[in-house]
């Protein structure tokens, strides 16, 4: 659920996960991000090495951090949501299907490439965020409904977050 300006929907649902387990091993998907349907999910194994997703976020904005970085992505498309949502969508939703696709194999895969499996599409994934954000920030991004401005603009002065 995306926040909204109503006290029951002052949050939203962040970091989702799918958990693929079977005879065969753990396969975890993760997003790691805000917006899941703004988000790609991607791969872990619990002893695979993990993908560098700077440091850990905080209240507010964290330089360095996978989940502020997003965030550039996912507060800009929320000005714009229905419009813009099927794009990205269609883009995300390409990357996880190849994941999806590679991924049952991996599970048998040695150490060596279970690592390189996560860490090629964790890379590839923030390459195709980083293409949306950098679309996105061309763009004039703004919030029509003086509600959802409003918190947004909160939201965004409470986590000393500036999306210019």
């Amino acid at each position: 659920m995306h926040a909204g300006p109503h006290e029951s929907r002052f949050w939203h649902a962040t970091g989702a996960m799918i958990t693929d387990s079977s005879d065969e091993g753990v396969l975890v998907w993760m997003t790691a991000t805000s917006a899941t349907d703004l988000s790609v999910f991607k791969p872990l194994f619990f002893d695979a090495e993990m993908p560098d997703m700077g440091p850990p976020p905080e209240g507010t904005y964290t330089p360095g951090s996978l989940w502020w970085k997003h965030e550039r992505l996912h507060r800009r498309a929320v000005a714009d949501y229905r419009a813009l949502k099927p794009d990205i969508r269609g883009d995300f939703d390409e990357l996880e299907t190849e994941f999806f696709a590679e991924g049952p194999a991996m599970k048998t895969a040695g150490h060596r490439l279970r690592s390189e499996f996560v860490h090629d599409c964790w890379r590839r994934a923030e390459a195709a965020t980083d293409r949306w954000i950098e679309t996105l920030e061309r763009r004039n991004c703004f919030v029509e409904d003086s509600a959802y401005r409003a918190m947004w603009d909160r939201f965004n002065r409470e986590g000393d977050f500036r999306l210019s």
